[in-house]
């Protein structure tokens, strides 16, 4: 749970900081996410300068690290709007194919205000949290040996259809289903 927030301009230097660290890598995102959720066990990866990519990275921590306890200290700690919070519950909660508008009556709330305090206090659009957790689910469906294949997997997670499903995967992870699951070329 988001106890402080960052100043935003040590928020960006550390950005920087990661982005030159990584530079010269594969994405940080698809490294991250295969290093986690890969479906390829045999999945590994070599930098070009792994003594450099280690010390940048132990600085980055110990740097991400002092910020927080600096945050931490101060008083102006974050607290989530009560609309927000019980968005986040419901969302988690269920299934989260309700609209907006049905949440935000949920939450006493219009549905205006929701996006905009959702966004700005979890720091992405409802829709984008809504696909996150989605595409966690299907993870934990796909892996599972109850479900026998990515279409049932897809739709277990919430997902209301192939074209949606591709559209998200590709966007998170910068290839498609088919190269990353290894499936075939037919549908």
């Amino acid at each position: 749970m988001l106890r402080t927030v960052l100043d935003p301009k040590r928020f960006d230097f550390l950005q920087n900081l990661m982005e030159a660290t990584m530079e010269g890598s594969i994405d940080a995102d698809i490294l991250n996410r295969e290093g986690g959720f890969g479906v390829d066990s045999s999945f590994r990866y070599s930098h070009n300068d792994p003594d450099a990519l280690n010390a940048g990275l132990r600085h980055l921590m110990l740097l991400s690290w002092r910020y927080q306890l600096e945050a931490a200290a101060r008083t102006d700690s974050l607290r989530l709007h009560p609309s927000v919070r019980k968005a986040l519950a419901f969302l988690s909660e269920q299934d989260e194919n309700e609209s907006l508008e049905s949440l935000a009556r949920r939450c006493s709330v219009s549905a205006a205000y929701l996006s905009r305090m959702f966004r700005r206090q979890v720091g992405m659009p409802m829709n984008q949290y809504r696909n996150s957790l989605r595409l966690a689910r299907f993870w934990e469906y796909y892996s599972q040996q109850t479900t026998s294949t990515v279409t049932e997997a897809m739709f277990a997670a919430g997902f209301g259809s192939y074209a949606q499903f591709y559209r998200v995967f590709s966007q998170t992870y910068g290839r498609g289903p088919r190269e990353i699951l290894r499936l075939p070329d037919t549908p």
